[in-house]
């Protein structure tokens, strides 16, 4: 087998693999934001903004990724890639796909028992951070919410003339969108607050085992 063709079959199983995850992700966002438990910051700022708007999240979502996809390409184009249209395209309606499977299908009811609510949002927040991890494993370019505080990162240092960790600017990033959601009425949750600080730390442990895979 040729170069070629080897490159063709990683990037087609890359692709899929990365198609895979984002959907999860949106299946699980959807999950924690029904158990009150809370979604990530930016989809529990974008259901926020939707809910206000009276907007499907698939549409606002996919809108307002574009807006900030403009503002990446414009920065640092290099950070985007097929995984970039795949998140900006995917999770927002896989979220909106599973509300309605939820409400109207399945008829999910919308509270529950504590036991009911803590078992199921530590399974859907447990497969949502491996979803991220198998999502980012692929190498195929970030989201444009994932690609700003690079670039947001990168102009701070350059103009503090100082190097600082990244984890810094990420955590006062999804800090800023959990903000933006508790005003827009999003529904913020403990695990919502929660992976502003633990997010990046626990994909990272997952990416220590999703390396197998790839």
């Amino acid at each position: 087998m040729n170069n070629k063709a080897i490159f063709n079959k990683t990037l087609l199983k890359k692709t899929v693999l990365m198609l895979i995850a984002v959907s999860i992700m949106g299946i699980c966002a959807a999950i924690l934001d029904r158990t009150s438990a809370g979604p990530d910051p930016y989809t529990a700022m974008n259901l926020g903004a939707a809910r206000l708007l009276n907007m499907q999240i698939g549409d606002y979502q996919l809108i307002f990724n574009i807006v900030l996809l403009l503002i990446v390409l414009f920065g640092n184009r290099k950070l985007l890639g097929l995984g970039t249209i795949g998140n900006m395209v995917v999770v927002g309606y896989m979220v909106q796909l599973t509300n309605w499977l939820m409400n109207d299908i399945l008829h999910v009811p919308t509270e529950f028992d504590l036991v009911t609510r803590v078992v199921v949002s530590a399974v859907a927040l447990l497969i949502f951070v491996a979803a991220c991890s198998v999502y980012l494993n692929c190498d195929l370019g970030a989201s444009p919410y994932d690609a700003l505080p690079y670039m947001i990162h990168n102009g701070m240092q350059k103009a503090l003339k100082k190097e600082y960790a990244f984890k810094i600017t990420r955590i006062c990033y999804d800090a800023l969108a959990t903000v933006v959601a508790l005003i827009l009425g999003g529904n913020v949750g403990p695990l919502t607050i929660g992976m502003v600080v633990l997010l990046g730390p626990t994909i990272d442990l997952f990416n220590k085992w999703m390396k197998k895979l790839f």
